[in-house]
C-alpha cells in the first residue's frame, strides 16, 4: 500500500507543479486560454503520470496522451503554429521592454485570440519532465528544482508582480518537493507530505484572505523597482 501511496502523492506533486506553471507563465505573458484547459491538462497528467509510475505503463500512457492531444487539437479547431508565433512575438515583447529599452513600446501582433492549445501542448511537456523527475531515483530533487525555478524566476522579471495563487501553489510544490527528498520507493513519503500539506495549505489560505491580491496597490515606483 506503500508504494501505491507514494505514487499516489506524485501524482499530486505533478499536477500541483504543471498547473501552476502554465498559470503562472500565461499571466505573465498575457495569454488567453479557455477554462476547459484545466481539464485538458489534469487528464493529461494523469496519463503520464501512469506512464512514469508504473512497470509497462508507458506503453499505455504514451499512446493514451498522444490520442488525447489530438482530440484537443480537434476539439479547439485552432492553429497551434499561429498561437506558437503570437506567443513567441509577446515572449520577445517582454525581452524588449524590460531588457533591450526598458519601457518602450512594442507593437504585439496580437495575431491570435486565444492560446488554449499551445499552452495545453506547453503544459504537457512540462508535465512530461516533471514525471521524469519526480520518479528519478537519485536526481529528484535538483531535477524539479532545475525546471521549475528558472521558469519562476523568468516570469517574475518580466511580470514584475506574480498571480497570488498559482505562485503559491509553486511555492506549496517546492516546499513538499523539498521536504518529502528523495525517491522513496517503499519510504513514508507519502505520510511526510500529507503531514505538510494541510498545515502549508491553512496557512497559505489564511495569508490570501488578509492580504487579498484584489487589495493590491501598485504605484509607479514599485513598477520601477520590479523592472
Amino acid at each position: 500500500m506503500t508504494k501505491l501511496q507514494n505514487r499516489l502523492v506524485n501524482l499530486l506533486l505533478l499536477c500541483l507543479g504543471s498547473l501552476s506553471q502554465v498559470a503562472i507563465i500565461a499571466d505573465s505573458f498575457g495569454c488567453t486560454m479557455s477554462r476547459s484547459v484545466w481539464l485538458w491538462l489534469l487528464a493529461a497528467c494523469i496519463l503520464l503520470w501512469s506512464a512514469g509510475s508504473f512497470r509497462r505503463g508507458v506503453w499505455i500512457g504514451l499512446p493514451l496522451s498522444a490520442g488525447l492531444l489530438y482530440l484537443a487539437y480537434l476539439y479547439y479547431g485552432q492553429n497551434p503554429l499561429l498561437q506558437l508565433q503570437d506567443m513567441i512575438d509577446r515572449i520577445s515583447g517582454a525581452f524588449y521592454t524590460h531588457i533591450l529599452s526598458p519601457g518602450a513600446p512594442y507593437p504585439y501582433a496580437e495575431a491570435a485570440s486565444s492560446h488554449s492549445l499551445i499552452l495545453l501542448f506547453l503544459g504537457f511537456l512540462l508535465a512530461a519532465y516533471l514525471i521524469t523527475a519526480l520518479t528519478s531515483r537519485n536526481m529528484r530533487v535538483p531535477l524539479t528544482i532545475l525546471e521549475t525555478l528558472p521558469i519562476f524566476v523568468a516570469c517574475v522579471v518580466v511580470n514584475g508582480h506574480m498571480p497570488a495563487i498559482p505562485s503559491l501553489g509553486l511555492l506549496l510544490f517546492w516546499f513538499l518537493i523539498l521536504a518529502g527528498g528523495g525517491f522513496q520507493p517503499e519510504g513514508s513519503l507519502w505520510r511526510t507530505v500529507l503531514c505538510c500539506v494541510l498545515p502549508l495549505a491553512l496557512l497559505l489560505g489564511g495569508l490570501l484572505m488578509l492580504y487579498s491580491p484584489a487589495k493590491y496597490v501598485y504605484t509607479e515606483r514599485d513598477r520601477e523597482l520590479a523592472e
